[in-house]
């Protein structure tokens, strides 16, 4: 078998080498790897790329990921990728501005971004690596690259992904069954032991059950793609003044023009969501002024984002006697906003909060989403031209409600309402 690299071989794992063999057999053309998250797939596909193109003279191979940077930051910027399997007695040139290398038997490799499709019409490939596969447009594929794979038997492809929903990614799984030409591989992360069993205990714990069971466990979703379960399950009661006795938290997400300023109040005692503003376009005194008027009305405290503009607001609000500890003034990040998400995508699996038929809160938590970084860490957001003020002023509301979240309350009890809609989450 011939691998360029010996260290590669040293700390192969038998499905690595599974897939290596049959590769080398050519009896399977279409490879389409379902592995969990940390596999070592792609570090498996480069190093077939590498090989082929040590072995067949003047020959193009390619790599191909969602997006140009995508395929950068994972194959060629990473110090434990590319650059550190390349037998570079076998290289004649490594260009980094157009991310091609050049072997000394004439053969090429480079990376290739598939969200402009367009920059890879007409490129020669003898074999290419689709990575994250589900994020690639389907026509990627079927009117680009299939062409010219099929001009010759002895050309190949290799699909590797874990699932996001049931896309075009599981209808090739589904296609591919019985053909000969193609053969599947899962590796679930139960299986694998590649995670020590207590971490992957943790992240069980941690993730949301349907995101845990498509990223470690490879299961194609029904909806995947959609973070929040079981919204309609919590959709129960109406809105409330304040009652005596009872403690408030309130969150809010700023906004000042294109996007929404959201106040949304919920009792703790209860988990309902009690009180909700949504309204743009008003200055930041008025803004102010609605704020505290909704924090004296229910005696709340306050859960705000302190982001950017958001830290003076938060400041001003103090000043003016509105209740906001310390953790209240929350700062939104890349790694503040995770675990801020994934507490309400619990939260409402669980119906552990409820809320009245408030139409654009069901809308946007209906279509809220995730994707995957360049880094291949999970990214939540609204998706392109929808807005996320009403998830972000409800994930405050359940920070803030901290020990509450996990109490009894009568409010899980309460009948649900009929959503009237026209989608189903």
């Amino acid at each position: 078998m011939l691998v360029p690299i010996k260290r590669f071989l040293d700390g192969i794992h038998k499905w690595q080498l599974e897939i290596l063999k049959d590769f080398d057999a050519k009896k399977i053309r279409f490879f389409l790897i379902n592995w969990h998250r940390r596999a070592r797939k792609t570090t498996l596909a480069v190093n077939i790329l590498i090989k082929e193109c040590c072995k067949n003279p003047n020959s193009r191979y390619g790599y191909i990921t969602s997006t140009y940077k995508a395929a950068k930051n994972i194959v060629w910027t990473d110090p434990n990728m590319l650059k550190s399997y390349l037998p570079m007695d076998a290289v004649e040139k490594i260009n980094e501005s157009e991310l091609y290398v050049k072997f000394t038997n004439g053969s090429i490799f480079s990376l290739h971004g598939a969200d402009k499709p367009d920059n890879i019409r007409g490129v020669d490939f003898s074999g290419v690596v689709l990575d994250e596969f589900p994020l690639i447009k389907a026509m990627v594929w079927d009117e680009i690259i299939q062409p010219i794979i099929r001009q010759s038997k002895d050309r190949w492809a290799i699909f590797i992904f874990t699932p996001k929903g049931k896309n075009h990614a599981y209808a090739q799984w589904v296609k591919a069954k019985d053909n000969p030409e193609w053969k599947r591989y899962e590796l679930k992360a139960s299986q694998s032991n590649i995670f020590p069993e207590e971490e992957l205990e943790k992240a069980k714990a941690e993730t949301p059950q349907v995101l845990y069971l498509q990223e470690y466990e490879c299961e194609f979703s029904d909806d995947a793609s959609s973070v929040f379960k079981g919204i309609t399950n919590c959709v129960c009661g109406n809105k409330e003044d304040y009652i005596a006795g009872r403690s408030y938290v309130t969150g809010v997400d700023l906004a000042r023009t294109i996007d929404w300023t959201v106040i949304i109040t919920m009792c703790r005692e209860t988990k309902q969501v009690v009180s909700f503003q949504r309204f743009n376009q008003v200055d930041w005194n008025l803004q102010k002024e609605r704020i505290i008027l909704e924090c004296t009305k229910y005696h709340s405290q306050l859960c705000i984002d302190a982001t950017g503009l958001g830290d003076p607001i938060a400041e001003d609000l103090k000043r003016a006697g509105v209740n906001i500890p310390e953790s209240g003034a929350f700062k939104i990040s890349g790694a503040s906003k995770k675990p801020l998400i994934e507490r309400l995508i619990v939260a409402i699996e669980q119906r552990l909060i409820t809320f009245p038929l408030i139409q654009e809160l069901i809308d946007e938590l209906g279509s809220y989403t995730y994707e995957l970084t360049s880094q291949r860490n999970i990214r939540y957001t609204a998706p392109e031209g929808l807005h996320d003020d009403c998830v972000i002023a409800l994930a405050l509301c359940v920070y803030g409600l901290r020990n509450f979240l996990y109490s009894d309350n009568s409010a899980r009890k309460r009948p649900r309402q009929t959503l009237i809609t026209g989608n189903a989450y």
